[in-house]
């Protein structure tokens, strides 16, 4: 048997710090984690920037509604903004989480009308706030632009902050859907 490289380079006076290759452990490739006080630190504090964050606390308020306690649908987005109290029923604690259960058309129908209603409520808090005058109808071409982007943004981070699994997508409601899983597809916004 002829002894190893290693060992004949040993033998003919080679030091072992010479010989071997000295392995770094190599920093997984991810992103820093940080907590939300040590954001908020690097971040210059500015008047529109606490406006906005008002607005985000004021948009998330937990309401104590019943889901069930309306059974009327408002019918149009002319009806949402102009009795924005149609929605009551769909102002629920906003909750991210892993909920590894069969997603039900229902559940998902829920999510949608929390969404709108979460969407709905920004945009009014905007006008509010007197970060933008907005009459009515510039609130409505604001919703029907800007819901989706919203939607998926806020989505997306509350999955991120909730699990590392990249096949889940956690839902504002509490639901989580696997990739893998079939969803009835519903259209949102209707014009």
């Amino acid at each position: 048997m002829t002894p190893c490289r290693f060992q004949r380079c040993l033998k003919a006076g080679m030091q072992v710090e010479s010989v071997r290759i000295e392995t770094t452990e190599k920093s997984k490739k991810r992103a820093n984690e940080f907590t939300d006080e040590q954001v908020n630190k690097k971040f210059c504090v500015s008047p529109i920037v606490e406006k906005i964050k008002q607005l985000e606390l004021k948009t998330q308020e937990e309401a104590d509604y019943n889901e069930n306690e309306s059974s009327m649908l408002p019918g149009s987005l002319n009806e949402i903004f102009a009795f924005p109290e149609s929605m009551d029923a769909f102002r629920t604690k906003i909750v991210y989480r892993v909920r590894l259960h069969a997603v039900t058309e229902e559940e998902l129908n829920f999510c949608k009308f929390r969404t709108l209603a979460y969407a709905t409520d920004y945009i009014r808090a905007i006008s509010e706030l007197n970060l933008i005058q907005m009459d009515f109808m510039d609130q409505i071409k604001l919703l029907r632009h800007s819901y989706g982007p919203l939607t998926i943004f806020n989505m997306a981070v509350g999955s991120i902050k909730t699990t590392r699994d990249r096949s889940l997508l956690c839902l504002p409601t509490g639901i989580t859907i696997s990739k893998h899983e079939s969803v009835v597809t519903n259209r949102l916004v209707k014009g």
